[in-house]
């Protein structure tokens, strides 16, 4: 990598990192693309150097967090009990990512983006990936191809979360974590070999 390619990759990782601190303080909507290089300490032109706008920090931001989530899960994938694995991932992993996140910033990233993991992205793959594994040893019922039970547990997922984004108030994580324990354990349950 060059040095001006590495400059510019610092350059966005700072102007990336300023945008979620602010998004999550401010919420996104109350975010501004002149708050996001002053609080990286860069001009608004740099900011679109390397930016359209806000949308698209938000997409680098999920993309950087996607590649992320995607090397975690191919981690827990060689360490049994796989289902335990799948449990700690969405109750451990997820709830703290969703809970540091805050709920404006959540529910801006769910439902403003109109954008969710497909089988395309590596969190998808990374859990489909683990779900395989829990299934060959007969952790999960083989009968049920990995893909829908990934689709049923990211549905939960974003089902819980969505309740806990509705709630009022500053809920924190132990209320998120509450509620994503007894409903990813179910849907685990659900499928169990």
């Amino acid at each position: 990598m060059s040095i001006q390619s590495e400059k510019s990759t610092r350059t966005k990782q700072k102007l990336t990192h300023a945008a979620v601190k602010l998004f999550k303080e401010r919420g996104f909507e109350n975010t501004n693309v002149r708050d996001i290089a002053a609080t990286a300490g860069m001009t608004t032109g740099s900011f679109y150097h390397h930016f359209h706008g806000k949308i698209e920090v938000l997409n680098e931001i999920y993309d950087s967090r996607d590649v992320y989530f995607g090397k975690l899960l191919g981690d827990l994938a060689q360490h049994p009990p796989y289902n335990q694995a799948i449990y700690d991932f969405f109750v451990d992993h997820m709830v703290h990512r969703v809970a540091d996140d805050g709920k404006d910033f959540t529910w801006h990233r769910m439902f403003g983006m109109k954008k969710h993991s497909t089988t395309a992205h590596e969190l998808y793959k990374g859990m489909i990936g683990l779900i395989e594994k829990a299934r060959d040893a007969g952790e999960l019922n083989g009968q049920y191809l990995a893909e829908a039970i990934n689709e049923h547990l990211f549905l939960v997922f974003r089902g819980v979360t969505y309740e806990w984004c509705l709630a009022g108030g500053d809920d924190g994580e132990n209320n998120l974590k509450d509620l994503m324990e007894r409903h990813i354990a179910a849907a685990i349950q659900a499928f169990a070999g």
